[in-house]
């Protein structure tokens, strides 16, 4: 039986480097630091904005509050996926609804989605996995669960794509996440919504 190792991050002088800078600068999350993160990982994916969070189970969740999910809508997610795709559904009061996915790159399968797709259906989570992108189209709202996978520009029409910075990641902060829509007005509130609905993180009021 052949084994799939889980790589160990890639951790040099320069990642050290960046992480003494922060220390030094006396401020160590979401200040200047992140902003500019956040900017350069928008740039890098083609997106116009970024909002970085503490995972990707977080932007997952905020997708979905975004978008007004509530109790007896139906999302449909892979039947071969991490707990979280599924498990945000289930705390918006929600019902996940298993799709198959093919047997070539391990995404959801168009036709299984097609067949599931019903009046209560409100949106669409696709994974792109192993870094494989799911290809999904579909009239209803499109979340994308980029956790593993994170490309360079490309089509970014989803009403937002969720990515993860844990530690076996492609990039890792530790712990993280990141949402990006092309909607300023999503954008907007998911910044206030990842503070508690304040519209001034503490390094502004700082």
């Amino acid at each position: 039986m052949k084994k799939i190792p889980f790589s160990t991050p890639n951790i040099g002088f320069r990642e050290l480097n960046a992480v003494k800078r922060v220390f030094k600068s006396g401020w160590y999350i979401a200040g200047e630091e992140t902003k500019a993160f956040e900017e350069e990982f928008a740039s890098y994916v083609g997106v116009k904005y970024a909002v970085s969070l503490s995972s990707c189970t977080a932007a997952l969740f905020l997708s979905l509050k975004a978008l007004g999910i509530k109790e007896g809508d139906e999302i449909i997610v892979p039947s071969f996926t991490f707990p979280a795709t599924a498990s945000v559904v289930i705390h918006c009061g929600a019902v996940p609804v298993f799709a198959d996915i093919n047997n070539i790159d391990f995404t959801l399968d168009q036709k299984s989605v097609n067949s599931l797709i019903t009046k209560k259906t409100r949106a669409i989570i696709p994974v792109h996995y192993g870094g494989n992108r799911a290809k999904i189209s579909a009239r209803i709202p499109i979340i994308e669960d980029s956790a593993h996978l994170i490309p360079r520009g490309g089509d970014n029409k989803s009403f937002a794509r969720c990515y993860s910075f844990y530690t076996t990641k492609n990039i890792t902060t530790i712990e993280g996440g990141m949402l990006t829509t092309m909607n300023k007005k999503i954008y907007e509130w998911v910044k206030k919504a990842r503070l508690h609905g304040l519209s001034t993180d503490a390094y502004k009021r700082y």
